[in-house]
């Protein structure tokens, strides 16, 4: 490869960094530190239990809100890579998000109010 190929290729790479691109990077950086910043924490914070955070109702240790955040996380960073990517779709975008999320947590809200703290709806059924 020469110095014009390289060059070439250097332009070409700067011509595709727009605010579309540089903005989602941004809000993934933050994120990325915000996740940096609280595992520093746990680590030298002795009172802080990281493993508080993923606390199911049974006070033990889910991996199913483990990967609830990692969701909650990607789907959060999609929207705004969305948003910016296509300013056209953006109350349809955000009808999804709030629909997936706001449904999750109504349908848990509902099932606490209804059937108690530690029950569900199966533990309710007739046998």
């Amino acid at each position: 490869m020469n110095d014009d190929a390289v060059r070439t290729y250097l332009v070409a790479l700067a011509s595709s960094l727009s605010i579309n691109v540089l903005i989602p990077l941004f809000i993934l950086g933050l994120m990325v530190i915000g996740a940096w910043v609280l595992l520093a924490r746990a680590n030298r914070d002795p009172e802080f239990n990281i493993a508080e955070v993923f606390l199911d109702e049974n006070h033990k240790v889910s991996s199913e809100r483990v990967f609830l955040a990692a969701t909650w996380g990607s789907s959060t960073w999609a929207l705004a890579v969305v948003m910016f990517a296509m300013p056209q779709h953006t109350v349809e975008v955000i009808g999804i998000y709030m629909g997936v999320w706001g449904v999750n947590n109504s349908v848990k809200y509902v099932a606490k109010q209804k059937y108690g703290a530690n029950d569900t709806p199966t533990d309710k059924a007739a046998p």
